[in-house]
């Protein structure tokens, strides 16, 4: 019998679309907005500050007193898409509140050069940058400056900040991350091919520019100089590499390609 084919629920993701009013006090009201990415309804709840400092009801905030509330938003998923990870918006009610726009970056390779991020914030503040985890071995970023320096491959998280001040409240910080992918790494070297009963022996040096991702083998390729289908097998990424299932008969032209992430 054929063996049980298991079905994954989609995963999706919840962004509030509402902007944080800039000034909350007694008395005002605010309405969250938030979308998933399945489409579907999003609640809303109080998570910090509920009945002392802002209350909910109807999809609608309002605000008691002075002090922090925060809401979040959450969609549990149905059948076909698995529960979002909860988001949230913080406000401080008695302070000038502040949002920060930061634009998505877009992919990088290991060979990009450095580049200035674009974030702001409403209040017209300084925004600071700092990697996740700081450091990284992907990237690294100005604190100030905003310019990021490519150091690896993988996933570059990049969180934009803006303290508070006896005014202003924190800003929610606001967290954009980006793929670095490796390039092509350099070409090893060979230092010996031998070659007896059907299999050759390659002896290599590997490349010195592994391309920015670790180098996890070599494809080897032999090439019947008559003109023939070549051979073409994977080797494991110290030398030599051993190659099989050729005949002996014929002469080969060999090459050996890196593989890397």
């Amino acid at each position: 019998t054929d063996p049980p084919i298991t079905i994954t629920k989609a995963s999706q993701i919840l962004a509030f679309t509402s902007p944080i009013p800039s000034r909350v006090v007694t008395g005002t009201e605010y309405e969250p907005e938030a979308e998933a990415t399945s489409g579907l309804d999003v609640t809303f709840s109080i998570t910090e500050g509920d009945g002392t400092v802002c209350e909910i009801d109807g999809g609608i905030v309002s605000f008691l007193s002075s002090g922090t509330c925060t809401i979040a938003a959450d969609q549990a998923g149905d059948s076909n898409y698995a529960e979002a990870t909860q988001v949230t918006q913080t406000l401080v009610a008695g302070k000038i509140n502040q949002t920060i726009t930061f634009a998505q970056p877009e992919a990088k390779t290991v060979e990009s050069p450095a580049f200035r991020l674009e974030a702001s914030v409403n209040s017209g503040r300084s925004v600071t940058f700092a990697t996740s985890p700081s450091p990284s071995t992907v990237c690294a970023v100005g604190e100030t400056s905003g310019i990021v320096n490519i150091l690896g491959a993988g996933e570059c998280v990049i969180t934009a900040s803006s303290p508070g001040t006896g005014s202003y409240a924190d800003a929610p910080e606001v967290t954009r991350s980006f793929t670095v992918s490796a390039v092509a790494p350099g070409v090893p070297s060979l230092t010996s091919v031998s070659g007896q009963g059907g299999t050759m022996t390659i002896g290599f040096v590997p490349p010195g520019n592994n391309g920015g991702s670790e180098i996890t083998g070599y494809q080897a390729i032999a090439t019947p100089t008559d003109g023939s289908d070549p051979v073409v097998q994977e080797c494991g990424p110290v030398s030599p590499c051993v190659m099989g299932g050729l005949d002996e008969n014929l002469e080969y032209e060999v090459t050996l390609k890196p593989i890397n992430g």
